[in-house]
């Protein structure tokens, strides 16, 4: 089971906060293992000071867009407080075996939310808050861009003909999973069902 796999701090929301973190690490993730001939985008986050660079591809911010509204979504129909998401990298084996899956995974974000849902907060409380989430957002952002520079080893190696060069995945609760034990069991489960890929000498 050679892959990385790299757990983004806990991070504190508000509803109307959810899609733009998510966004904004996302988005950061993306174009950092783009790899391929790719065009930057600068993008001024809508409620916090900060800027993210994303991919300038329509296919990755619908595929973003769709799962960051799926997992918003779920996190409103079962009345959540938490809840995970899981953004895969993964290569194709030649061949499926038998008790697994062609999808061989070399790289995983976890981004764990938690959703606060005060309503009575003072306006100095709140903006305490805000500017406390800011700050976990802009080293979230920074430690992001950290470790794609100091972990390349275990990149399978490809010809890079397109943006993004590797097939990608994200996974949300499913209707039927409560968020961490189900969550865990079935990432265990992808993870005992998958090869190890081809790695950088």
């Amino acid at each position: 089971m050679n892959f990385e796999h790299f757990a983004i701090e806990d991070l504190e929301v508000e509803n109307h906060q959810i899609k733009e973190v998510l966004r904004c690490l996302l988005h950061t993730i993306m174009f950092a293992r783009a790899l391929g001939n790719i065009q930057p985008k600068e993008v001024d986050s809508e409620l916090f000071d900060l800027t993210y660079v994303k991919c300038n591809e329509p296919s990755v911010d619908a595929t973003l867009e769709r799962d960051i509204e799926n997992f918003c979504r779920w996190l409103e129909k079962y009345h959540a407080c938490k809840g995970q998401i899981c953004l895969a990298f993964y290569d194709k084996s030649a061949k499926k075996f038998l008790l697994g899956t062609d999808k061989v995974y070399w790289e995983k974000w976890l981004i764990n939310i938690v959703v606060r849902r005060e309503d009575n907060l003072d306006p100095a409380d709140r903006a305490r808050k805000v500017a406390n989430l800011e700050a976990k957002l802009r080293a979230a952002v920074s430690q992001i861009l950290h470790t794609v520079v100091e972990k390349k080893e275990h990149i399978p190696l490809r010809s890079i003909t397109e943006a993004v060069p590797f097939p990608y995945e994200i996974t949300i609760p499913t209707s039927t999973e409560s968020w961490g034990v189900d969550m865990l069991k079935r990432t265990l489960g992808n993870i005992l069902h998958t090869t190890n890929p081809p790695m950088f000498t």
